[in-house]
């Protein structure tokens, strides 16, 4: 699997879900001929090609890349949209240089190329200064495609070895897009120049698993962001084994001034253009109005069960500051209740699922019973 998933459904360490499918940067400024590291020496990596070399091939494709820049996901102070490229290459005064580094392994294209193999071990000792004038490029075409916008590549090679030592299977086209939306282990990204140890995929994706090994190395506080553990949600879900993509409802069909049909570049989902619950109907029969009665009622029903585990939560959390202040608890007890407090909301984060229940939808699921545990774990530790 040298630097990309197999073809068809491909057996790899699961989640994560793509690093440019969900925001693609502006116009990309003009590559180099050929990567270069910190002291100017040329890179073995292949060079990244300029977005912008395949306008004239794939015009509507890029159009629509430029228009997204990250829009629903960054704010510029005159337009209100937001590049988050710019966002990390530019960190408030005395930002640790170790985050904004970490950062850029989705948000760069030129991250493995660039600034992995010019710095070594050195990655996350560099200052911020050294590694913006290494980095000229945000998501680009490469990250989805490597250099071939025909095909379907993942090249964040740190989660493709780590989704096949987790032993999930999954397509090419889920692959790029669970490049950066699954879990990684951010007490390691952000300063173990070890990439191996980054992606949380290397352990598959049951919660258990997941939760003995965060334990293990001493982490029950992890970083949980809803936007990167979509991928673990997903595989093993009702659409999935249905055969679905993540571009299969992220992404809408468009057609040109010719009448060719093309994919628009935005990535986008329900919430924010319901034009995409047309892309419904291509598996489920009635109305796109139908799916979205159907999806909405998902929601409201995983959204009530959530705020239900959440209130099992606050009890805990309160009955430990209560118990603290007081100061006569036992500290054996104390400690217990503070690791079924910590393993509540792990459980309550890996299972919270953006699309509030769609994306892991069916018995399938690793994180369909997320919830449920949650739960038992708050009302143990009370």
């Amino acid at each position: 699997m040298k630097g990309r998933a197999s073809s068809a459904r491909c057996k790899l360490g699961g989640v994560v879900a793509a690093v440019a499918v969900m925001g693609v940067l502006t116009a990309c400024a003009a590559q180099p001929a050929a990567s270069t590291d910190a002291q100017g020496a040329a890179s073995s990596a292949e060079p990244i090609v300029d977005a912008a070399h395949w306008e004239s091939q794939y015009p509507d494709q890029y159009q629509s890349y430029q228009e997204a820049g990250h829009a629903a996901y960054a704010h510029d102070g005159a337009t209100g949209k937001v590049n988050a490229h710019v966002d990390v290459m530019n960190p408030p005064p005395d930002y640790p240089a170790p985050f904004m580094t970490g950062c850029l392994s989705c948000h760069s294209s030129a991250y493995q190329s660039v600034l992995m193999e010019g710095l070594g071990d050195g990655l996350f000792t560099a200052d911020v200064e050294t590694v913006k004038a290494m980095i000229d490029v945000g998501i680009t075409c490469y990250s989805c495609h490597e250099n071939d916008p025909g095909s379907l590549t993942p090249v964040n090679q740190w989660v493709l070895d780590a989704a096949e030592q987790g032993g999930i299977e999954t397509s090419d086209g889920n692959m790029v897009c669970g490049q950066c939306h699954s879990m990684g282990d951010f007490s390691k990204q952000f300063s173990d120049p070890d990439s191996s140890t980054w992606s949380l995929l290397q352990v598959g994706l049951d919660p258990d698993d997941v939760w003995d090994y965060l334990v293990a190395e001493g982490n029950e506080t992890p970083i949980v962001p809803t936007a990167e553990v979509v991928f673990n949600n997903f595989l093993g879900s009702t659409h999935d084994k249905a055969g679905a993509t993540c571009a299969d409802c992220h992404a809408q069909t468009a057609v040109d001034e010719a009448g060719a049909s093309y994919t628009k570049h935005q990535w986008q989902s329900v919430g924010t253009d319901e034009a995409l619950y047309e892309n419904c109907l291509s598996c489920h029969s009635g109305s796109a109005d139908d799916r979205k009665k159907a999806v909405e009622a998902r929601q409201e029903g995983f959204s009530a069960g959530m705020a239900d585990v959440q209130e099992s939560i606050d009890a805990l959390t309160r009955a430990l500051e209560e118990a603290t202040q007081a100061g006569s608890a036992d500290a054996d007890a104390l400690a217990r209740a503070t690791t079924l407090l910590n393993k509540a909301v792990f459980y309550l984060a890996y299972g919270s699922d953006q699309s509030l229940g769609f994306h892991n939808m069916g018995d399938g699921s690793a994180t369909v019973d997320c919830h449920e545990t949650a739960r038992e774990a708050a009302e143990e530790g009370l």
